[in-house]
């Protein structure tokens, strides 16, 4: 999957998760390698232009734990409470983790 691609599919995944889990967090589950060529003006390209080189270094060039954190740290206000590397070339989906609590 390339890396526009692996955007719009995280797109997809963050509107379905929002509309058949509603009040839930999720987990994102994903290949190791899914966001290793998703630059800047590739996430920008696709909708997210308030993402910052301080948020998507880390992803591209950092460790394990550093890319995991940078994700999560994205993903957060979309409900993502978990990241973790899964096996399989194309895999991503996100999947509910627990329902929030009512305010």
């Amino acid at each position: 999957m390339n890396s526009g691609k692996t955007i719009d599919r995280l797109d997809e995944q963050l509107q379905a998760f929002a509309e058949e889990h509603p009040g839930s967090y999720g987990l994102l589950r994903h290949s190791a390698n899914a966001f290793d060529a998703c630059t800047i003006p590739v996430w920008n390209a696709r909708g997210w232009e308030s993402v910052k080189q301080s948020e998507i270094g880390p992803l591209l060039h950092g460790s394990d734990v550093e890319r995991l954190a940078a994700l999560l740290r994205l993903l957060h206000p979309h409900g993502i409470r978990r990241v973790e590397f899964a096996a399989g070339k194309d895999m991503l989906e996100i999947v509910p983790l627990i329902a929030r609590a009512a305010a």
